[in-house]
This record gives C-alpha cells, sequence and structure tokens, in this order.
C-alpha cells in the first residue's frame, strides 16, 4: 500500500512526526518550537500504551482552531493532529486521546462512509459535522466516551 501524506508542504522531523508549514511561520514558531521540545521525548512511551496498534499514524503538530486534536484513519498513514499551543500535561492527553481513536479504527470499531459513522457496526450519525457543532452531543458519542475514559486511565497511570 502506498503511503501518502495530504500536506505536502509539512516538514518531515522524524518517522511518523511532521509540523505543518504554517506553525513554523514567524508567529507561531517560537511556540511549536517550544511544544516540540517538550512533547518529542514522550512520543515513544506514549506509542508503547497501544502494542497492538497496527498502521503507525503520523503526528502532525500544527495549530488548530476549533480543537485540540484530530485523528483520521482513512490516510494511509493514519494521520493524528495535535494543536502546537497546548501545555505539556494537555498534550500528552490529546495524544493518548487520539491514539485511542487510532485503536478503534484498527479494531473496525469506527468507520466513515460519506457523512455516516458508524460505531461497531451500526449507524450512529448520518449527518456527523452537524452533529459535531453541539460539544455535549459530541461528549455523549460511544468513540468518545472510551476516548475521554482511556485517555484518563492511561495519563494518570503514566
Amino acid at each position: 500500500m502506498k503511503t501518502t501524506h495530504p500536506f505536502q508542504t509539512d516538514k518531515w522531523l522524524a518517522p511518523h512526526l511532521v509540523v505543518s508549514a504554517s506553525s513554523m511561520y514567524r508567529s507561531f514558531k517560537d511556540e511549536t518550537t517550544l511544544f516540540l521540545e517538550e512533547v518529542t521525548p514522550f512520543l515513544q512511551e506514549i506509542r508503547a500504551l497501544f502494542p497492538t496498534l497496527k498502521r503507525e499514524p503520523t503526528v502532525r503538530v500544527c495549530h488548530i482552531r476549533w480543537n485540540t486534536g484530530m485523528f483520521y484513519g482513512a490516510w494511509n498513514p493514519p494521520v493524528l493532529m495535535i494543536d502546537a499551543r497546548l501545555k505539556l500535561a494537555e498534550a500528552i492527553e490529546t495524544l493518548i486521546h487520539e491514539y485511542v481513536h487510532a485503536e478503534q479504527w484498527d479494531r473496525g470499531d469506527i468507520v466513515f462512509h460519506g457523512g455516516e459513522i458508524h460505531w461497531k457496526q451500526s449507524i450512529m450519525i448520518q449527518d456527523a459535522v452537524a452533529h459535531a457543532r453541539s460539544e455535549d452531543a459530541y461528549k455523549a458519542l460511544p468513540w468518545e466516551q472510551e476516548a475521554y475514559e482511556r485517555a484518563a486511565m492511561l495519563y494518570h497511570k503514566h
């Protein structure tokens, strides 16, 4: 299977670690550099929490306006995005949360078909974009509940 990366201007820092070009512009460069210095040493430990993960996600450090992290499993390799403005503790917990989503994707528990989201072979949401606009509805989703619970548990063990 061919490896692709949807953001051609990203800078590869290590295998499975990229930084977005926009995060290295003058206005973001200092905070992005600090983030990378603080968080990068923990990436191996975080990855080790998920020994059954089949596909290694690429961690993309960028600036996200509407969220702290996101996971895109349909890309090859999958991409886990994290906001470079997060403090160390929140960044680690967010990375663990997104790795839980990578594991859910690997197991086939969560599948996207067009605008539909299937959870454990049941259609949960037919209009995912509209549903994501409500934070309460988002946090009530079964895959998010699992990710928040497991991330908190793994973070406190870590």
